[in-house]
């Protein structure tokens, strides 16, 4: 499996695997309100794009880092839902 790395401002790191990459950026354009959900939304579509070998941890800024979270979040809520 392949995927996403995230650097978020605290040091830690989140990876988000491809399967899960179309079902999360539709989360982050659906806060497109939020500051920094439109932007980290762009950047995840656009690594995925990327050849797996040649991707490195993109570094968010503090609010792309609390979208993604958030995103996250609403994504994990929704699946227990079952919807």
């Amino acid at each position: 499996m392949t995927g996403v790395t995230f650097a978020l401002p605290d040091g830690s790191q989140l990876a988000v695997f491809d399967e899960e990459i179309p079902a999360l950026a539709d989360v982050l354009w659906s806060l497109s309100n939020l500051p920094g959900a439109v932007s980290c939304a762009g950047q995840l579509n656009h690594e995925k794009r990327r050849a797996s070998a040649y991707r490195r941890p993109v570094a968010l800024s503090e609010r792309e880092g609390v979208a993604l979270k958030r995103a996250l979040a609403e994504l994990q809520k929704a699946r227990s839902r079952g919807t």
